[in-house]
């Protein structure tokens, strides 16, 4: 007799469905599981029959051959326990085995039966909640919250291996998930705290509300890294349909804690690994910081310090809002759409544009500094900030760089490019000027200044590319119906760097 069953594994952060197949044959009693299972899969073994012990099943009686197919793929993780053990009670008759045949199972045991969680559980739910031949999912209760976000009425949850028998013989049944409403984390106005930097404000705006990145250049003290830690608070709420996406990035770093609707926002030290920043593994594919920031903001602070191969390796994520890990007999694709703010000094000791204190680094040791950032990054670099010293506490601020309304602003453009696009592309960043003639026309005035200061030979198609969407971002936040001149001369002071910045190459 052939009992089967259904679990899931993970490939990068996206679920693939298992099946799972059970049969006894005459032999010595052992557990016997094919299809590729690594060390944590084979293991069970043990686990499983010391656990079913527990509960009074003398097993396995004979050899229990337990393929997990399709065979040519890895799986891995400890969240093949229950279905594991459910396989070995089908294979020898304890259990009705058209009583799971539909069912999937998800969870680690533990030698007295309880359900510990498991990680990546929104991806695995994804794909075993989406197959059709599968009418129940069986997951640990620890796991109740992030499944109830996905909002499925496969799901049930269990706390004991106990719950999980009586529901299959009928005596009792499964819960379904109901995890606590998704709260708002804390987001502070810390933008009203900035005095001064009008240029570096109006700038984090442009780049939050067309998902634009950002070069900021100053002076330690200057407010570098409080314009970037400001910035994720301006952003709306993640909705319904981006927290499950975000979620399924995070489930594999339980430890890491986060508001649920909150944008991610990343800020890993300079000293990080490529394998941290973009992602990988012994193996296995891991998401990294690029991919932990999806929907939110990137911040690298000190930005020459980073290893090279880290810098060099963003750019596919910036280019494309995806990056592909690629592992020895593993590789998976993972997104990577995110705002990046990265923040330096103009050299090594940082007085280089300060009015109030010398810089005195030697101009060989300046370039040499300089250098560590490439052409190639700059160019993917949608505007360039020089910042100074905040004005005196004298100085008025304007009512359109408060907190409140640049993030009225920022949400309101948001809004209007999702309208505006549909479909994959919902930013400024992300459309072809050339797909979209219409959002990207320009009136007579524009077209005129356009052609006499864009189009020279010293400007690349990327630069005019780039310097067309953020003009398109700031019409947005105009509520302009077509790109103007006054547009496109913003945009042009933000794209052309100051000197301190272009002279580097």
């Amino acid at each position: 007799m052939v009992a089967k069953t259904w679990s899931a594994t993970l490939k990068g952060i996206e679920g693939e469905l298992v099946g799972i197949e059970s049969s006894c044959q005459q032999n010595l009693p052992k557990i016997h599981i094919t299809g590729l299972p690594s060390e944590s899969i084979r293991e069970s073994r043990e686990r499983v029959r010391s656990c079913l012990a527990q509960f009074g099943f003398d097993v396995p009686s004979t050899h229990v051959l337990i393929h997990l197919w399709p065979a040519n793929s890895k799986k891995s993780g400890s969240q093949f326990d229950l279905a594991i053990a459910m396989a070995v009670l089908g294979a020898e008759g304890l259990v009705e085995t058209a009583a799971f045949s539909k069912t999937a199972f998800l969870g680690e045991l533990t030698i007295a039966g309880e359900l510990l969680p498991v990680t990546g559980v929104v991806g695995l739910l994804q794909a075993l909640v989406h197959c059709p031949q599968i009418e129940t999912v069986v997951l640990p209760l620890s796991n109740a919250w992030e499944a109830s976000l996905l909002n499925s009425p496969k799901v049930k949850t269990a706390r004991h291996l106990g719950e999980v028998l009586d529901f299959l013989s009928g005596k009792g049944a499964l819960e379904s998930p109901l995890g606590p409403t998704p709260l708002q984390g804390y987001s502070p106005r810390l933008m009203d705290r900035i005095r001064g930097n009008p240029q570096g404000k109006r700038a984090v705006e442009i780049a939050l509300a067309g998902r634009h990145h950002m070069l900021l250049v100053g002076s330690p003290g200057v407010g570098k890294t409080l314009l970037a830690r400001s910035a994720v608070s301006l952003l709306p709420p993640l909705n319904d349909d981006e927290i499950p996406i975000v979620l399924k990035n995070y489930s594999l770093y339980p430890h890491e804690k986060r508001g649920v609707s909150d944008r991610p926002f990343r800020a890993p030290h300079h000293s990080i690994s490529s394998q941290g920043l973009l992602g990988g593994g012994k193996g296995d594919v891991l998401p990294g910081e690029v991919t932990l920031a999806h929907l939110g903001v990137l911040f690298l602070d000190e930005f020459p310090e980073f290893k090279r191969d880290s810098i060099e390796g963003l750019r596919e994520p910036l280019q494309n809002g995806h990056i592909r890990v690629q592992r020895i007999g593993a590789g998976a694709p993972l997104p990577a759409l995110f705002s990046l703010i990265v923040a330096m000094n103009p050299c090594p000791c940082g007085y280089a544009l300060s009015t109030i204190k010398m810089c005195r680094c030697p101009r060989d040791v300046r370039n040499k500094y300089q250098r560590r950032v490439s052409g190639p990054i700059l160019e993917r670099l949608d505007l360039y900030v020089s910042l100074h010293f905040a004005l005196p506490d004298g100085e008025a601020e304007s009512p359109r760089l408060k907190h409140e309304a640049m993030k009225g602003r920022i949400a309101a453009t948001i809004a209007l490019q999702k309208k505006r696009y549909g479909g994959p592309t919902t930013r400024n960043s992300d459309a072809d000027p050339g797909r979209f003639p219409e959002a990207f026309a320009l009136n007579e005035k524009a077209q005129k200044w356009w052609t006499q200061h864009a189009e020279n030979e010293s400007t690349n198609h990327r630069r005019l590319d780039k310097l067309l969407r953020v003009a398109r971002t700031i019409a947005d936040l105009e509520q302009s119906e077509r790109i103007e001149a006054c547009h496109l001369q913003e945009a042009w002071l933000f794209r052309c760097a100051p000197p301190e910045i272009t002279g580097w190459h």
